[in-house]
């Protein structure tokens, strides 16, 4: 699923970006954040999410990515000097609550809601 349907239909009616991975990280470093506790605090939540009982199958935390998707995939725009935050808002929320539902959390407390 690299070029999702919705990301092309919408372009017209918000601006959707898309970053990768690599490109996210650089903005969570611009803005002072590390994305390597990024990871390993998402890990961390999909781990409270679905505890497993041996050592090799510990599960992964979403990707910024997916997150960022999630949020487009919601009409949510995140604005560039945001997206730290609203990534670590989003891990930080995905403890106790699945993906979409953090995402639309945590842009209403972006939102000053």
């Amino acid at each position: 699923m690299k070029n999702p349907r919705w990301v092309d239909e919408r372009k017209d009616k918000s601006k959707v970006t898309q970053y990768t991975n690599q490109e996210l990280e650089d903005i969570l470093q611009e803005q002072g954040m590390d994305p390597t506790e990024l990871r390993k605090q998402a890990d961390e939540a999909a781990r409270a999410q679905a505890p497993t009982l041996k050592e090799g199958d510990l599960p992964r935390g979403a990707e910024p990515t997916q997150i960022m998707d999630e949020a487009s995939a919601q009409g949510i725009t995140v604005a560039r000097e945001q997206i730290g935050a609203f990534l670590f808002c989003v891990v930080r929320q995905m403890r106790s609550t699945p993906l979409p539902e953090a995402v639309g959390d945590c842009a209403k407390d972006l939102a000053g809601e």
